[in-house]
């Protein structure tokens, strides 16, 4: 189960990285917005979690136990439950960044397009005068 959870949210890693250039870019445009400051900072908690998570995982179990389902000791099966805890935790953190993101970068590209919008209007109406 845990390399299942794994194998779900490792494919939004591309998504997540995506998603913090976007916000990167507009947190350059406007170093005041804490909202992006603070969906850049979740989506790269996210990142590091995965990263972190991995690195435990792997050093904790062998690559037979991980792949091949190789039988486990009573030790290394209570920390396979630890371990699958950590990684819904890992898709949760990544799930709420990316969507936090999606909805901060959907609310400003419509709030650029109502000014893009206002601005068409006005030279619009100075055509027709």
């Amino acid at each position: 189960m845990v390399m299942e959870v794994h194998d779900e949210a490792m494919p939004q890693m591309g998504a997540l990285a995506q998603l913090t250039a976007q916000i990167k870019a507009q947190r350059d445009l406007d170093t005041t917005d804490i909202d992006l400051a603070e969906s850049m900072k979740d989506l790269q908690e996210a990142h590091t979690l995965m990263m972190d998570w991995m690195k435990g995982f792997g050093a904790q179990f062998t690559a037979d136990e991980i792949m091949k389902g190789a039988p486990l000791s009573p030790e290394k099966k209570v920390l396979l439950s630890q371990e699958y805890q950590k990684v819904l935790r890992v898709r949760e953190s990544m799930q709420q960044s990316m969507a936090r993101a999606r909805a901060i970068l959907g609310d400003s590209m419509a709030a650029e397009s109502a000014v893009e919008d206002q601005s068409t209007m006005k030279h619009d109406s100075h055509e027709h005068e």
